[in-house]
This record gives structure tokens, sequence and C-alpha cells, in this order.
């Protein structure tokens, strides 16, 4: 009976960590609420996406080794199509909270309470979407790990242990029982457990000496403890990518902020100034966030000082190295460019602003500066990164070089000779 039950859990073991996903969500409520309040901001307004690229990305690595993300089998496709919905539900529910809130007169009372509840709802349905999908993921993750389980993978000894599952083809992965999941034993699951206490811990000690941002940032550490506490020290390698891009997700301290804006803004002015400059036109710095344009003055405000774009790009540099396949040698040198790529771009956008201005009009330079430069700058962004890949590529080539027999080299010398 005791081996029939500890089979029942094992079958249930993606569902015992969607369950324990939604009690840390739940717990986390209130930091993730007001993270939500950054992310309705243009400084912040990516964090919303950090969660889903998260679940994505276990989704990618489900297999345990090349990122793949399409379904093999209809199951598959039935678990996306399931999370998903979720996901735009909450999206479309969002959307219409939001419309009906800016709509609604401040006397109407009714809408705007019917405009929250949308909100809500919104954010339970894009929760539950994402747990969802890394629940499905998880079974995934858990039948190839199931399907690789021979006594050469997965010894009895604990310390010779592989942190992470052979990949093996879909269609074996998929005939492996859920009764047929390595068995989590407590050895591997009191490092989650662990985790999880400290993660608390922490937060109560950032709670109470007031600082809201690192008690957020907590959420990451809470959600590998959960993992980790249901599928055990095998599952590092799987999940810790996800909980990094977590951490993207809030925002960054206030002091830092602070510390971070002002130069950047004035390193913006300074060089959009030199670079229209260079292009003809009578270009000043005035003070250290204007930029005089004859008769027009643009204000490089703090949506302008590239802070945004560096988060953003730094963000999506990580899920590159996490999901490419790139020499080891070029991961520092990618993340190091990455702010400096941030920065290149968040000039441009200021230096193209500042010609639209002069030589098209002021409707067409704030129609590109609001409007189209927050979905243009990425791509450049993207466009430099991938630049720069293919010159690291052909900085550094690697031959690798045949051994030639003794016989074939003493032949090839008399002939030689």
């Amino acid at each position: 009976m005791v081996e029939a039950a500890s089979k029942t859990i094992e079958s249930w073991r993606p569902w015992l960590l969607g369950i324990l996903l939604a009690v840390v969500t739940w717990a986390y409520w209130n930091a993730l609420s007001e993270a939500a309040i950054s992310w309705r901001g243009e400084q912040y307004s990516h964090g919303v996406f950090m969660p889903l690229a998260a679940a994505a990305l276990l989704w990618l690595r489900r297999l345990g080794g090349k990122a793949d993300w399409r379904p093999r089998t209809r199951g598959e496709l039935g678990r996306i199509i399931v999370a998903g919905s979720f996901v735009v539900i909450g999206g479309v529910t969002y959307l219409g909270g939001k419309v009906l809130g800016e709509t609604a007169p401040p006397s109407d009372l009714a809408r705007g309470i019917f405009s929250s509840g949308l909100m809500f709802l919104a954010a339970v349905f894009y929760s539950l979407g994402l747990i969802l999908a890394v629940v499905f993921a998880a079974k995934t993750w858990l039948q190839v790990a199931a399907a690789s389980a021979t006594p050469q993978t997965f010894p009895a000894s604990g310390d010779q242990r592989p942190s992470a599952v052979l990949t093996v083809s879909l269609r074996e992965a998929t005939s492996a029982s859920p009764k047929d999941f390595p068995a989590l034993e407590i050895s591997e699951a009191w490092p989650g457990l662990l985790l999880l206490v400290t993660a608390t811990g922490l937060r109560l000690a950032f709670t109470y000496f007031g600082l809201d941002v690192p008690a957020m940032a907590t959420f990451a550490l809470s959600c590998l403890g959960a993992v980790l506490a249901v599928m055990g020290t095998r599952a590092v390698k799987w999940c810790w990518p996800a909980a990094l891009l977590l951490v993207f997700s809030f925002p960054l301290p206030f002091s830092v902020e602070r510390a971070l804006l002002v130069p950047l803004q004035g390193l913006a002015a300074t060089a959009g100034t030199y670079l229209l400059q260079t292009m003809g036109l009578e270009a000043i710095s005035e003070g250290a966030h204007f930029i005089k344009l004859g008769d027009l003055q643009l204000g490089v405000v703090e949506q302008c000082s590239g802070l945004r774009m560096a988060t953003v790009f730094v963000a999506l540099v990580v899920l590159y190295l996490l999901v490419a396949e790139i020499p080891r040698w070029q991961v520092p040198v990618l993340l190091l460019s990455a702010v400096p790529i941030a920065l290149v771009v968040n000039i441009v956008r200021i230096t193209l602003t500042g010609l639209l201005y002069v030589y098209a009009g002021r409707e067409w330079g704030q129609r590109v500066f609001h409007d189209w430069a927050g979905f243009l700058m990425p791509f450049l962004a993207v466009l430099l990164l991938i630049a720069l890949r293919a010159l690291l590529d052909c900085l550094i080539v690697f031959e690798e070089e045949t051994e030639i027999p003794l016989a074939q080299r003493s032949s090839r010398a008399v002939r030689q000779h």
C-alpha cells in the first residue's frame, strides 16, 4: 500500500508543483500588485512580459537538451492551447478593464469598481495560464526523465547523479507512464524547502527595513524553491534560467534608479548633441538634459535616458544566451555589450528625433519619438547584437586538427624526399 501511495504521489508531482506555485503567487500577491503599478509606467512596462518569458523558457527546455518549442504530440499541442487560452483571456480582460477605467467619469463609482474587478480577474487568468504552462512543461520534463532513467543515468548513489536528464525522443518519453517518474527522495526535496524558508526570511527582513524592491525579488527565489522541492535537485539546470528572468520583472531600487538616471540623461544629451553637430545642425547642449536646435528645445526626460532600453535589452540578451547555442567565450562578451548597445540605440533615437524636428516638422518628430520608437529601437538593438555575433564568429575560428597515424606521416615524408 505504501508503494502504491508513493506511485500516486509521483504521478501527481506536476500538479503538486502547480499548487505550490499558486500558493507562492498568492503569498506574494501584494508584492506583485506593487510591481504591477510600475509596469503601467513607461520605465518598466516590459516587466509584465518577464513571467511569460520565464514560463516559455521552461517549455523550450522541457526536453533537457536543445531548446525546442514545437509541440511533438497532440497532447502537447492541447496543453499549449489550454495554457495560452488563459493568458489570452487575461490580456483581453485587462484591456477591457483598462479601457473601462479610462473612459469612466470620476463620479461613476460602479464602473470604477467593475474596472478594478476586471483588472483583478486579468491578473488571476494570467497567473493561472503561466502556472499551467509550467505544470505542462514539468510533466514533459518528468516523462523525459523517466524514459532516460536507466541505472547508468541515475545510479543509486545520490552524489553521482547528473544535474540534468539526457534528451531522448519525445515519442519514447511520452510512452513513459506517470507512475514511472523518477522517485523524489527526501535528500533531493530538502534543498528546495530550505530555499523556500530562506526566501521567506529574506522577504520579512527586507520588508521590515522598508526595502520593497528586494522583497519583491525574493519571489524568484521562492518559485525556484518550489520547483526544487517538488522536482528535485535534478531540475536545477532546467529551471534556474527561468528564475533569473523573473528578476527582470521588478523595478530597480529607487536609490539605484536615481543614481543611474541622471548620468544616463546627461550622456544621452551630450552624445545626441555631438551627432547632430556632425550632421551640420546648430545643436547646443543646454544644462544637463536639454538640446537646443535653433528655436527648438529637446528635453531628454527620464524615459529618454536609456535605462529602460538597457533593462529590456539585458533581459533579451540573457534570454538569447540561454536559448541559442554559442561558444562559451562569447557569453561574457555579449553580456558586457548589452548595456553599450542599448545606450547607442537610445542615442540614435534622440538624434533621429532631432533630425525629424528640423526637417520634417514637430508632428513627425513627436510621432516617431513617442509612437514608433518603442517598437523600432528593440529591433535595431537586436540587429546590432546579431552583427556583433557575426563579427565574433569571424574574429576567432576554431579548426579541429585530425591526427595522422605515424605510418602515414612517414610515407608522406618519404614521397616528399
